[in-house]
């Protein structure tokens, strides 16, 4: 058995990668970009359909649906939002590391190469869907 390699316990390793990439995408100002991003067309959304429903007294093909209803449609557009925001936070995370020369670190510390990306992949969508449940609560 390798040595330091005794006590290794592979959740323990994905939540201390998962709260290090959580705290790390906090920090970034693209992370809030986009939350702010998905918050803003989420809301939009939503009061446009809410508009629309309410002006079915003098249209009434305008109040066919309601708007609570109609959250496949707004959370359409906030996925969209989120995608392209995990794909730009996500293809930063090695060069960010060696910027904050963490990559030295990360190579020495014998964890999983799945156990890494689990955790940081785990770690990005929990913080981009966040706004998806704020806005979600609200409406």
């Amino acid at each position: 058995m390798p040595v330091g390699r005794a006590n290794r316990n592979p959740v323990q390793e994905f939540l201390a990668v998962a709260l290090a990439e959580m705290r790390a995408a906090r920090r970034m100002a693209r992370t809030w970009v986009f939350v702010a991003l998905t918050m803003l067309l989420g809301v939009l959304s939503y009061v446009q359909y809410a508009g629309m429903h309410a002006l079915s007294g003098f249209a009434s093909t305008l109040g066919s649906f309601g708007p609570k209803v109609l959250v496949t449609s707004i959370g359409m557009v906030m996925a969209v939002v989120l995608i392209i925001g995990m794909v730009f936070l996500a293809f930063d995370v090695r060069a960010r590391d060696q910027r904050e020369r963490m990559a030295e670190v990360l190579d020495a510390r014998p964890i999983g190469t799945v156990g890494l990306l689990a955790g940081r992949l785990t770690a990005l969508v929990f913080v981009l869907w966040i706004p998806v449940a704020v806005v979600m609560g609200l409406i």
